[in-house]
């Protein structure tokens, strides 16, 4: 069982920063200044993450990885290989955050099939901390997915203005038009006609 505690452990840093070096490069790349903020939030969370994996490893006799948030990112992942790519097809942001939501995925699957096998409570404590706060980048990078492929599914010149509309509770007489159509006016402004 203790030889299962340090290879899960020292995987778990590995991905860790992994992600942490992910994240901080696409905060660099990106120009939405939400995603770039979305980024770095992530990164500071990974790297806290990666953090209390290396401190466990030590507590426990395994070694010393206090230095492995400054060894230089490993550039030739899939994941880096892919965000690059992204880079050069103009599919940065939406690139980057579909892997994201991999990469965040894996995590989550690979973390509770370890917190199944292990029995020590310490390191489970910290897996099920690091699990809670994946799921909760996945919410968030899976809002922030939304939301621009939302506004990419929507031409910039198509500007949506809700005005409020008086409802009528008497039903109309036989002849007359219907109420909300009586003013057409505001018709014309929520379906972006000209005044």
């Amino acid at each position: 069982m203790r030889s299962l505690l340090r290879v899960a452990l020292h995987t778990a840093a590995l991905f860790e920063k992994q992600s942490f070096d992910f994240y901080l490069r696409a905060a660099d790349l990106v120009e939405n200044s939400r995603a770039k903020q979305m980024f770095k939030l992530l990164a500071s969370e990974e790297l806290a993450h990666m953090q209390e994996f290396c401190r466990l490893y030590h507590q426990h006799g395994f070694g010393d990885l206090s230095g492995l948030a400054d060894l230089p990112a490993d550039l030739d992942t899939t994941t880096f290989r892919n965000l690059l790519t992204a880079v050069t097809a103009g599919t940065l942001e939406r690139e980057a955050l579909e892997i994201s939501l991999r990469e965040e995925q894996a995590c989550i699957d690979n973390y509770s099939e370890l917190i199944r096998a292990l029995n020590e409570p310490d390191a489970r404590r910290v897996f099920e901390h690091a699990l809670r706060e994946t799921r909760v980048h996945l919410d968030i990078i899976r809002d922030e997915y939304m939301r621009l492929t939302r506004l990419a599914d929507t031409p910039d010149e198509v500007v949506y203005v809700a005005e409020p509309v008086e409802v009528h509770s008497s039903k109309p007489k036989k002849n007359d038009p219907a109420p909300a159509l009586q003013d057409n006016r505001a018709s014309q402004r929520l379906l972006g006609a000209p005044k």
